[in-house]
This record gives structure tokens, C-alpha cells and sequence, in this order.
């Protein structure tokens, strides 16, 4: 088979497209033949924030395909069944193992690049909003990067619960569409002041949670924007000049992938977006061997949604 190894550290990153040894089937292990492989924001060591050497890998967490092969402990799977699986690496191959705690079944009638897009994606997003965010009907929202795949799905998750949500973008041409996932207010920030922007749109009281799926550089301006006693979540973890005024925590997950009630939301949103009930729009489809443009393409920014990789 081929598949796409990771190379890199200190400050760059080298995908490459080469043979591979078949992955084993363990005793507890699903092999999957790939159709679409989602680029995560997890997938990559991002040199930005750990630049030190990584260790040659297949990199790629979550795939879409058809089961080929089951190991001897395995029930809920046979071959053929069409899946989406999890595995913190491994993904971005023509083969994909996967232990059964963290494979679930594909609904009837959901889109494939769809579902290779949530099970990581969505019980991050239920975990920094609820288990860990405590979001509740009618506080206010603040998305930095709405547009982004996590913040698309942020913003529909938040809305159905009912949250008045304000999201912060690079491109306003998507408004419509944003305004009908649930999005009160779209704060472009190409040309505006963004933070009169979002004040005017909290009426100058600030918002009882922010999320920023960026790398940090907005903290000043983003905290100004939390109101005393908020919550504040992103990726960034640089914990050296946090306001106290209110809470920090990591957009992540509240529990492993192979946590009982985790599997159980991922089966529970892998319905919903069968049945239309959230999107996740997907940017842009790339071959497997052009993993490395893919990567670059999701590093320049601006992207809306998804990104997925064909074998």
C-alpha cells in the first residue's frame, strides 16, 4: 500500500507520499480500507508550537471506508460495513486500523467527506461548550475563526443550544450561510476595527465566553472581550499572561475517543448531520499524494471548513 509519512520538526514540516508495510490487525482491530481521510487540526505537529524534531509517522486521525478485515475480538464489525474511524495516527493511508472502541457505523444517506470530519471535530466541540465551558441558553458567544472547521461546528452546536453567538472571520462573502447556522453577528476583520466591532455587537458589555481557534495572537484583544467571571478556550496554551478575571481551558476533549459516552455522542452527531441537522462544509478535496499541499493550503488561512484527503 501507500501512504503519507511525516518528516520535519524544528520549525518546518515534510509530508511524503511513498510504499508502506500493510498495518497489523490486533486482536481488537478494524482495518479499514480508505475512501476520504480528514485533516484534523491534530493531525500535524504544528512547527509553530512544538518545533522540536518528531519522530518519522503516517500521520492522519480519522478516515471514511469500508472494513476489510477484523481482528478476533471484535462484534460490532465485519467486512464491508462502511465506517468512519479514529486513531491518533495512521489515517493518511490506503489502510487504516483502528481499534473497535473508536470505529462507529456510517448512517444511511450521510455524506462520506462529511462523516470523516466528525467524531474528533464535534466531541471537542460538545466538551469546551458543555462539559467544560458550562454553556447555557441565552449567554453570549464569541467565535475567533467562525469560519474554520471547529468553529463552524462550534457555532451550530452553541445556537441549537441557545446561545447568541458572534463569530469573528477573514471573509464576509459566507454572511447567509453563517446567518442561517444560528450566527447573530459576523465581525469581518479585513479593514475593521474588530474590537469596536465586537463591542457594539455585545451592546459594550463583552461576551460570557470566547473561543479562539487560533494560535493565540489575538489574546490581548480577545480578553478585553470576556467578561468578568467568563470562559475563555482555545488552543493556545502559552499560560503566562492569563487575565484572571475569568477561567482559561484548551478546546479539547473532556474524555479519550474510546470513553463509553464519547462513542455514544459521536453515533448521536453522526445522525444529526445524516439528517441535515448540522453541516460541515468541506473546502476543498486533495489526492492522498498531495498531502503536502493540503497541509500548506490549511496553513495559509481562511479556509471554510473542511479538508479531505482521497487515496
Amino acid at each position: 500500500m501507500n501512504a503519507v509519512f511525516q518528516h520535519g520538526g524544528n520549525g518546518r514540516i515534510d509530508l511524503r507520499y511513498a510504499p508502506a508495510t500493510k498495518p497489523a490487525i490486533g486482536h481488537d482491530t478494524v482495518l479499514i480500507e480508505v475512501e476520504l481521510a480528514s485533516l484534523e487540526c491534530v493531525d500535524t505537529h504544528d512547527p509553530v508550537t512544538l518545533p522540536a524534531p518528531v519522530p518519522t509517522r503516517i500521520p492522519g486521525c480519522q478516515a471514511v471506508g469500508t472494513v476489510i478485515a477484523a481482528g478476533p475480538a471484535v462484534t460490532r464489525f465485519a467486512a464491508g460495513d462502511r465506517v468512519v474511524g479514529h486513531h491518533p495516527g495512521g489515517a493518511f493511508a490506503e489502510l487504516f486500523a483502528v481499534p473497535e472502541a473508536t470505529v462507529w457505523h456510517l448512517p444511511e444517506g450521510i455524506d462520506p467527506a462529511f462523516a470523516a470530519a466528525v467524531p474528533h471535530a464535534f466531541a471537542s466541540a460538545h466538551a469546551t461548550l458543555f462539559a467544560r465551558g458550562g454553556l447555557r441558553q441565552g449567554e453570549t458567544l464569541l467565535i475567533n475563526g467562525v469560519t474554520s472547521a471547529i468553529g463552524l461546528i462550534l457555532l451550530q452546536t452553541a445556537a441549537q443550544a441557545g446561545a447568541r453567538v458572534t463569530g469573528i472571520a477573514a471573509d464576509a462573502s459566507r454572511q447567509d450561510t453563517l446567518t442561517g447556522y444560528g450566527l447573530s453577528h459576523l465581525i469581518d476583520r479585513c479593514g475593521n476595527d474588530v474590537l469596536a466591532a465586537c463591542l457594539e455587537a455585545s451592546d459594550g458589555r463583552g461576551f460570557d465566553f470566547v473561543v479562539d481557534t487560533g494560535l493565540g495572537a489575538d489574546y490581548d484583544m480577545l480578553s478585553r472581550l470576556t467578561v468578568s467571571g467568563g470562559r475563555y478556550a482555545s488552543f493556545h496554551r502559552d499560560n503566562q499572561h492569563r487575565d484572571p478575571r475569568f477561567a482559561h481551558f484548551a478546546i479539547g476533549l473532556f474524555a479519550p475517543m474510546d470513553d463509553p459516552a464519547v462513542h455514544a455522542l459521536v453515533e448521536r452527531e453522526l445522525h444529526r448531520v445524516a439528517r441535515g441537522e448540522v453541516e460541515i462544509p468541506v473546502e476543498h478535496e486533495f489526492a492522498l499524494c498531495e498531502a503536502g499541499e493540503a497541509w500548506a493550503f490549511t496553513r495559509r488561512g481562511g479556509v471554510y471548513g473542511r479538508v479531505v484527503l482521497r487515496p
